[in-house]
């Protein structure tokens, strides 16, 4: 796995929704990673930089609106990523 094309907006919202549902299942965000280098068919490394230097700023507090992120709307928010991550793939 030595990928080295840029990212896809749907890889994207893979790793992230991923990520998100690590934190609700209360599991390690590095677990997240390697389940998404698997998916994603990138490394391990690749993904935990990606969520770390470009992805974490925009959606680990707030979402897309810039709305805070609780456990009330959290659900919501990972529907909406699906929905784009299935919208990506048509």
């Amino acid at each position: 796995m030595t990928r080295k094309n840029a990212w896809t907006k749907k890889e994207d919202l893979v790793l992230i929704s991923l990520i998100f549902q690590s934190v609700n299942y209360r599991t390690s965000v590095a677990q997240a990673c390697a389940v998404a280098s698997i998916k994603l068919d990138r490394t391990y490394e690749a993904c935990k930089s990606r969520w770390q230097k470009q992805l974490r700023k925009k959606h680990s507090l707030a979402n897309l609106d810039g709305d805070i992120i609780d456990s009330k709307n959290y659900a919501d928010y990972v529907v909406n990523i699906l929905t784009q991550i299935d919208t990506k793939a048509n």
